[in-house]
């Protein structure tokens, strides 16, 4: 239901160090490229097109309007592809406002609340409801965080009870035993870093409220149990997540 390495809650706490500004910087890039104001001749040169040289003689406030309404006619595009490529997307097309862009009125709370049997159909329109908001983000967006956590809020990773058992196994590779004797210390340490981030209202931690398997498990009954546990804490969750991420 949950499962996550420990390794990527690592990384994710380790992101947190890094500076914004190189990633305003990537940003700024993608967005240039994707909507025509800037080309590429060879690797790691960008030049101005006409385009872009027009959009640096409008002024801060009025090149960012400019680029956020070209972005947006870029995003509209990409969907008629991929619905032309699609036939099943072809034949059901997606409600629009007058602009273009999905309606206002797509079933939001339908997509969180209703616990419908058809869960197929129902998380497909949940992932596009994300997707199209997580288009809509802008770079501050990614200096907050959205972790997922494998165990529940009060767990702690316990040291190893036969240590001198690995370090038998590993005699090899002290480095190696070294690692996964500390592990647990690692583990914790990030777990703490974690809760700290949320204290900070940088990070919004979704914890299972119950974690009935572990990596053990082999049951299907119990495997499909918790996902659909975790399924629905998800939904009920969602709401908060998107005030968070101010979506």
């Amino acid at each position: 239901m949950y499962r996550a390495s420990c390794c990527l809650l690592s990384a994710i706490t380790r992101r947190v160090a890094r500076l914004a500004f190189p990633d305003r910087i990537a940003w700024a890039r993608s967005t240039a490229k994707f909507i025509g104001a800037t080309e590429s001749p060879s690797r790691g040169v960008a030049l101005l097109t006409d385009l872009g040289e027009r959009l640096v003689a409008l002024g801060d406030a009025r090149a960012h309007e400019q680029i956020q309404e070209l972005f947006k006619k870029h995003q509209r595009q990409q969907r008629l592809d991929k619905q032309a490529n699609s036939p099943e997307q072809a034949s059901t097309p997606t409600q629009t406002d007058d602009v273009g862009n999905p309606s206002s009125d797509s079933p939001d709370q339908a997509i969180i609340d209703d616990a419908a049997d058809d869960d197929t159909a129902q998380d497909a329109d949940w992932k596009n409801q994300l997707l199209h908001r997580l288009h809509q983000l802008p770079p501050e967006g990614f200096e907050k965080f959205v972790i997922v956590l494998t165990q529940e809020r009060t767990y702690k990773k316990e040291p190893q009870r036969f240590p001198a058992v690995f370090r038998g196994i590993f005699r090899k590779y002290p480095a190696l035993a070294d690692a996964l004797l500390t592990r647990w210390k690692r583990y914790n340490e990030t777990r703490e870093r974690i809760f700290e981030l949320e204290a900070e209202g940088k990070a919004h931690v979704f914890v299972p409220d119950r974690m009935p398997v572990d990596n053990s498990t082999r049951d299907l009954s119990r495997l499909a149990a918790a996902h659909r546990m975790g399924l629905s804490q998800a939904r009920r969750e969602l709401p908060a997540m998107l005030d968070f991420l101010e979506l």
